[in-house]
């Protein structure tokens, strides 16, 4: 009876401690599991209290303690020869160094996981089968989000639908929900906005129906980018926002930053820049703490694009110069060829035609071989401008421009981008003024216009004001009052114009 009672409290502390983890009370979780190492001596409860604390840890932002309960969890059920236990400690790490942006790493964890599970069903009894099978689907999922870090989006997608059916078959929806938050980051990522929010409001729907804060505030965040991308930056900001509040309420520590980078890009797009860099400065602050490189150089590109938006270019050079070498050490496709762009941007602010070329051909490269749509639009619409700008210097490409319009448009009309827009606008009206066709640039001037006013972005309105004052000059109208109209837009905003 005894021995009845004593497993019952420990089952009762792990499952309370599953519970505190999953609403956010990450120090009440970890109490429960540091009570189970104390009161149980033997090598289950000690397992089970370092992923349960180590888990508590990583959400936390904790991450090298995190690491630490990770290891421990794993070398003591290898010694026991415990396969399960040792893949679930190997599932922990990887997510770990998933967050920590040491993605191989992750990946040889889920890997060599895969092959304990393969051992584990050899010897374990049919009753466990459902169990493993479950495992198996987490891992497969793990494995998609590191290829999702790399941006390697075609080898994620069979393995989110695998791991999702393994996960409906067995009714787990939390996982269920992880991975329609999976799947909506790869559909976000190629474009597919549509598809993208039906999967992050799907998770969203299942992590308020089962209380999960964390998941709760992780959808929001990702609807807010989805939003942002699609030029509604009020809406963003406020889903941006909730998520913050949410984040705060559970100390999640991570999430703040993320929430901090995420209100800042949507304040940056709304023309607020001074509002952005605190929010970007606030975030790059907790992620330098937290060792979490990624999400830092997210954050030094964004400032540097509002130092260059600004027209402090010696500011955004030496940021994008540090920001390259890190992604490159990283090995992140993404941070890379965002950092591609905007140096893109830099040598055309600074009339550097062939460094423009140099750096586009390279980012042209990286966004087809990894599938990245929304910067091939952004690389290929700067490409345009910088040969309709110098016919010259790429007089061998000029007769393409037209031909890389045709594609940029096609591009745009299944991701559905207002981002894209913004790039494509001012390359066809460079294409148009390049061929003398003054009423399609006044047109796309215009519309120009009509876009930044639609999307409430003060930034980007001074430089489509600028913009239809460039045709109206080209043409042969008077358009001093235009360009006045335009810098006076600038000043009031913070903002730089160029051609």
């Amino acid at each position: 009876m005894k021995t009845t009672a004593h497993s019952l409290y420990f089952r009762a502390l792990e499952n309370r401690g599953q519970v505190f983890d999953l609403i956010g009370e990450f120090p009440k979780a970890t109490k429960d599991y540091s009570k189970i190492k104390t009161l149980y001596k033997n090598s289950k409860a000690d397992i089970c209290a370092y992923l349960g604390i180590g888990q508590a840890n990583m959400k936390s932002g904790k991450f090298h303690d995190a690491l630490e309960q990770a290891d421990s969890a794993y070398n003591i059920s290898r010694k026991k020869a415990l396969h399960y236990e040792s893949v679930r400690s190997l599932i922990l790490k990887s997510q770990i160094l998933v967050r920590m942006g040491q993605f191989d790493d992750a990946m040889k964890c889920a890997k060599e996981s895969r092959r304990l599970l393969a051992q584990a069903l050899k010897t374990r009894k049919k009753e466990f089968r459902q169990l493993l099978d479950l495992e198996d689907a987490r891992v497969m999922s793990l494995m998609a989000l590191v290829h999702c870090m790399k941006c390697n989006y075609k080898k994620a997608i069979p393995l989110l639908k695998k791991s999702a059916a393994k996960f409906k078959k067995h009714h787990n929806i939390w996982n269920v929900a992880v991975n329609q938050l999976n799947l909506g980051n790869v559909y976000c990522e190629t474009g597919v906005f549509d598809k993208a929010i039906s999967c992050y409001e799907s998770s969203l729907r299942i992590k308020q129906k089962i209380g999960d804060k964390y998941g709760i505030a992780n959808s929001l965040h990702n609807i807010s980018r989805v939003f942002g991308m699609r030029g509604q930056h009020n809406i963003a900001l406020d889903r941006a926002q909730q998520a913050l509040h949410i984040s705060e309420s559970i100390h999640d520590i991570s999430g703040i930053g993320s929430a901090h980078l995420a209100i800042g890009i949507h304040l940056r797009n709304l023309g607020r820049f001074r509002e952005a860099l605190s929010a970007y400065h606030e975030s790059k602050r907790i992620y330098r703490k937290q060792h979490e490189p990624y999400v830092e150089i997210a954050n030094l590109i964004n400032i540097a694009m509002v130092h260059l938006l600004q027209g402090n270019y010696q500011r955004s050079k030496r940021l994008l110069d540090e920001i390259e070498k890190q992604a490159r050490v990283l090995k992140n496709p993404y941070l890379l060829v965002s950092t591609l762009n905007l140096k893109a941007n830099y040598y055309y602010r600074k009339s550097r035609p062939l460094m423009v070329q140099k750096t586009l051909r390279e980012c042209i490269d990286l966004c087809r071989e990894y599938d990245l749509a929304n910067e091939e639009i952004q690389a290929l619409s700067h490409r345009v401008r910088a040969i309709t700008r110098w016919p010259k210097i790429v007089r061998r490409e000029f007769a393409n421009a037209s031909v890389l319009l045709r594609r940029v448009w096609s591009m745009e009309r299944k991701v559905k981008s207002i981002d894209a827009l913004v790039t494509i606008l001012p390359a066809q009206i460079d294409y148009s003024l390049a061929h003398s066709d003054y009423k399609k640039a006044r047109e796309y001037a215009k519309k120009f216009i009509a876009l930044a006013r639609k999307t409430k972005n003060a930034g980007l309105l001074p430089h489509a004001y600028y913009q239809l004052a460039r045709v109206m000059q080209m043409s042969g109208q008077n358009a001093s009052d235009m360009f006045t109209k335009a810098k006076d837009m600038a000043k009031a905003v913070g903002v730089k114009l160029h051609n």
